[in-house]
C-alpha cells in the first residue's frame, strides 16, 4: 500500500522516475545546456531544416551534449518491396566509422538538424570528457559484435564550436570525407522517379491548403488532392452500444453508425485522435463557416490504442465538423525522403 498512496501523492510518472526532478546543486555540476539552438529552413538549398544558433557562442564551447543510443550495422538493413536491399532513413542521423560495425544514434534535441559543411564548418564532434575511459572500456569490448538490439550505452557526445558563433547563425558539421564521397557520388548517378514532376511536399501543400475548404469525396473525383496527402479529422472514438443510439444494421451485417462531433478534452493536443477521413459533405452555415460529415477511418498503427478502432464491420459517419477539426496528413514512407532512390548514409567520426 506503501507503492499506492506514493502514485495518488505524486503520480505514476513521477513514481516511475522518481529522479526526474534534480536539485539546483545537482543541475550545476551534471546539468547540461541545450538551449542554444533552435530550428528554421537550412541555408543551404533543399536541405529542409537546419540548427541555429540561440545566442553568441565562443569558439571552444560546448553547443550541446547527447547521449547515444547504439547500434549494429546490421539493424538498419531493410528490403523494400522489388527485393532490393537498403538502409533505415535512420542511418542519415548516425555516426559511424568506416573501419566499424557499429552505430551510434545520438538523441538530444535538435542535434539531428546540424547539416553538413565541409568548407565553411563551425563546429565539431568530441567524446564527451567524463566518458573518456567508459568510451575506452566500450570500444574495446569484442561482444560489440554479437549486439542484438539497441543499447543505451554510458558515453556522450559533445558539439563544440570551432569558431565564435553569431545568434541566427546555422550551425554546421563536416560529416567526413567518406559522407562526401558517397554523396557526390549519389547526385552523379541519382535518376528521378517517374512522375516526379508532379510531387509536392507536404509543407508547400499545407501553405496553399492550410485554411482553405476541404474538397468533399466527389469534388476529388474531378480535382483530387496529391497522392502522398490524405484528408484527416480529430474525432474521439467511442464504441456505439450504449452511446449512439442513430445506427443502422445492413442486410450484410455491416453496421453503419451517425454520430454528432463533438470537441472532447485534448482532442486537439493527443495524436491518437487524429486519423484518416473521408469527406463526405461541405455545407455553408449562416454564419458563413463551413461544416462537413465525414466517414472515418483507421490509422495505419492499430495497435497502439486497439480501443480507437473503428471495427471492420461498421462504418462511423460524422456529421458537424467544423473546419478547424479536419487537416492533411502525409500518407506514411511516402516523403521524397523514402523514395527507393534516395541517399541512406552515416555520418562519419572522426579517426
Amino acid at each position: 500500500f506503501d507503492d499506492v498512496e506514493k502514485v495518488i501523492e505524486n503520480g505514476s510518472a513521477r513514481y516511475s522516475l522518481p529522479e526526474s526532478i534534480r536539485s539546483l546543486e545537482w543541475l550545476e555540476t551534471n546539468g547540461h545546456c541545450v538551449d542554444n539552438m533552435k530550428v528554421g529552413p537550412s541555408t543551404i538549398p533543399a536541405a529542409g531544416r537546419g540548427a541555429f544558433a540561440t545566442r553568441h557562442i565562443n569558439k571552444g564551447s560546448v553547443i550541446s551534449v547527447s547521449p547515444l543510443l547504439l547500434f549494429h550495422r546490421e539493424h538498419f538493413k531493410m528490403k523494400v518491396p522489388d527485393g532490393r536491399q537498403t538502409q533505415q532513413l535512420a542511418t542519415n542521423y548516425c555516426f559511424g566509422h568506416p573501419r566499424s560495425t557499429l552505430l551510434f544514434f545520438p538523441y538530444a534535441p535538435l542535434v539531428s538538424l546540424i547539416n553538413h559543411d565541409s568548407k565553411l564548418p563551425n563546429a565539431e564532434i568530441r567524446w564527451f570528457k567524463k566518458n573518456d575511459k567508459v568510451k575506452d572500456d566500450m570500444l574495446e569490448r569484442e561482444l560489440i559484435a554479437d549486439l542484438n538490439e539497441s543499447k543505451k550505452v554510458d558515453v556522450m557526445i559533445e558539439y563544440v564550436a570551432t569558431k565564435d558563433i553569431q545568434p541566427g547563425e546555422e550551425i554546421f558539421l563536416d560529416y567526413g570525407k567518406e559522407w562526401e564521397h558517397a554523396w557526390e557520388d549519389h547526385e552523379e548517378h541519382w535518376i528521378p522517379e517517374e512522375d516526379a514532376a508532379k510531387y509536392i511536399t507536404y509543407s508547400s501543400f499545407m501553405s496553399i491548403n492550410s485554411d482553405k475548404p476541404v474538397r468533399t469525396k466527389n469534388e476529388q473525383e474531378e480535382s483530387p488532392y496529391p497522392d502522398n496527402i490524405l484528408t484527416a479529422c480529430f474525432y474521439e472514438y467511442f464504441p456505439h452500444k450504449g452511446y449512439i443510439d442513430t445506427y443502422d444494421v445492413g442486410k450484410d451485417g455491416t453496421t453503419t453508425v451517425w454520430d454528432e462531433w463533438q470537441e472532447t478534452d485534448y482532442l486537439f493536443y493527443a495524436h491518437q485522435y487524429l486519423r484518416p477521413c473521408s469527406i463526405l459533405t461541405r455545407e455553408v452555415q449562416p454564419n458563413g463557416d463551413d461544416v462537413y460529415s465525414a466517414l472515418m477511418l483507421n490509422p495505419p498503427d492499430t495497435t497502439s490504442y486497439p480501443e480507437m478502432m473503428v471495427p471492420i464491420s461498421e462504418h462511423r459517419v460524422v456529421s458537424g465538423i467544423p473546419r478547424k477539426a479536419i487537416t492533411f496528413v502525409e500518407m506514411p514512407y511516402d516523403t521524397d525522403q523514402h523514395l527507393k532512390s534516395a541517399f541512406r548514409h552515416p555520418i562519419g567520426i572522426p579517426d
